[in-house]
């Protein structure tokens, strides 16, 4: 995915430096869809991030507060405004929480890491929210998930996500259809979720910091939804399921999980692969069909449920 370019430079130190007096900034590495930009004084540093034009980041900053109450691990908001005179738009300010992304660690340090990774999702994810669902970032919504049930949230159109995977040739036709059959099979359990938890809903190791082997905190909340327990833990599994044991075993500190988990992070783990390359499949065909993990891990998660 490409970088919106943004307002730049000039214009972005305009819309803070009344608060951040003599700040520098540069455009982050860090936020695709979202405008981040890290900004310096004096030795301390920030990230500033800019609101697409009608959304908020009312809900973003309040999911860091939460967080923050709950023992997790994320970077302190200290500014927050809803319509800067700059730029239009709503944006906050977090404080760097130090380190660097964890995805290009290995070996026996990241697996000893994924535990305190695990106990601080299983934190997050204890954080309760009203209904089920994605949480609007239009300006003025509240802190709720816009539905009732995971019927409202994923299952109402995931059959014809997935005959259109299968029509693109993104699927292959027996994987789509054992893919159909799993979803049935598992319905009537997703149904069962009434109540809603914070999750971050775009979890992987891409969002995680970690410095000299310890964690320093998770970022970028802006896909935040009401859902399972399980939502990221399944994303997690979706992309990294050799650390999946780990990460298990510190969340499993925190939370006591079902004695049937295993089979309800496989089921979601598949509803979340499903919208991830339907997703990318409106977009560029060829890309989604790249995306062999991802694929992978619905016929691999499927073969586990003795489907195929």
């Amino acid at each position: 995915m490409t970088r919106r370019e943004g307002f730049g430079i000039e214009v972005a130190t305009r819309a803070i430096e009344h608060k951040f007096e003599g700040c520098r900034l540069e455009r982050a590495n860090k936020g695709v869809s979202t405008e981040v930009y890290r900004a310096e004084q004096e030795g301390r540093v920030w990230y500033l991030r800019v609101a697409k034009e009608g959304e908020s980041m009312a809900n973003e900053a309040k999911a860091h507060e939460l967080c923050q109450a709950a023992g997790a691990l994320v970077p302190e908001v200290v500014y927050f405004e809803e319509d800067n005179m700059v730029l239009g738009r709503s944006l906050m300010v977090t404080r760097d929480m130090g380190g660097a992304c964890i995805e290009n660690i290995g070996g026996g340090v990241l697996s000893g890491l994924m535990v305190e990774v695990g106990r601080n999702l299983a934190k997050i994810n204890s954080i309760s929210v009203p209904g089920i669902g994605y949480i609007d970032k239009e300006v003025g919504n509240g802190f709720v998930g816009s539905g009732k049930n995971y019927n409202d949230f994923v299952l109402k159109d995931v059959g014809e996500k997935i005959a259109q995977l299968a029509s693109l040739g993104i699927l292959e036709k027996e994987i789509a259809e054992s893919a159909a059959e799993f979803v049935r099979q598992n319905t009537k359990m997703m149904l069962e979720y009434r109540d809603g938890w914070l999750a971050h809903g775009d979890f992987d190791m891409t969002h995680v910091f970690a410095e000299n082997g310890k964690l320093t905190g998770f970022i970028d909340f802006g896909d935040i939804r009401a859902a399972s327990r399980y939502h990221d833990l399944a994303h997690f599994y979706m992309y990294s399921p050799e650390y999946f044991d780990d990460l298990i075993k510190g969340y499993g500190e925190i939370t006591t999980l079902d004695e049937n988990y295993k089979e309800r992070v496989r089921a979601e783990a598949v509803l979340i692969a499903v919208s991830k390359l339907h997703w990318i499949g409106k977009k560029d065909v060829e890309k989604a069909k790249s995306k062999r993990k991802v694929i992978n891990t619905i016929r691999e998660t499927i073969r586990q449920g003795d489907i195929i």
